[in-house]
């Protein structure tokens, strides 16, 4: 089983929560995506479905995303194990959903949140707006292919 970071799962939730308002996207994929919510606010309590309402609210706000982060410090194998099934069902519900795709890239971020006792290789990341990563490594991080995108600044 694949570990899910936090700082991963506060990044889908963001994109489930700016998904959810669009008429385009398919109601297979937010149905999965409330099918997460649901799990995760389950899981880690009310101030999780707090925090995911906030983000709900308002997907593009710093101060939103801050609370979901608090509300969600870490991910446990335990959680992993719990809220995983509805994780990928989400991911794969967002793959396939061609309406999803412009929503997805228009935030275009990408968080890692890393620990290796050896080296850490991200191999290729593509049209990203901003990257995030907090890594700890025994060796090198490193980054192979690494394609970013400019995008408008937000708010104008």
């Amino acid at each position: 089983m694949v570990m899910i970071s936090a700082a991963v799962m506060w990044s889908v939730l963001e994109a489930g929560a700016a998904l959810v308002g669009s008429e385009a996207v398919k109601v297979a994929t937010k149905e999965a995506y409330t099918a997460l919510r649901e799990g995760v606010a389950n899981r880690f309590g009310s101030r999780a479905g707090t925090a995911i309402a906030q983000v709900e609210a308002d997907p593009k706000s710093p101060e939103a995303f801050k609370v979901l982060a608090a509300a969600i410090p870490e991910i446990t194998t335990a959680d992993t194990e719990a809220i995983g099934q509805q994780f990928r069902a989400f991911i794969i519900a967002m793959q396939v959903d061609p309406a999803a795709q412009p929503v997805i890239n228009e935030r275009a971020q990408v968080r890692f949140d890393l620990q290796a006792q050896g080296n850490i290789l991200i191999g290729e990341i593509e049209s990203a707006e901003s990257i995030d990563i907090r890594g700890s490594a025994g060796q090198d991080i490193r980054i192979d292919r690494l394609n970013m995108v400019e995008r408008a600044k937000r708010g104008k």
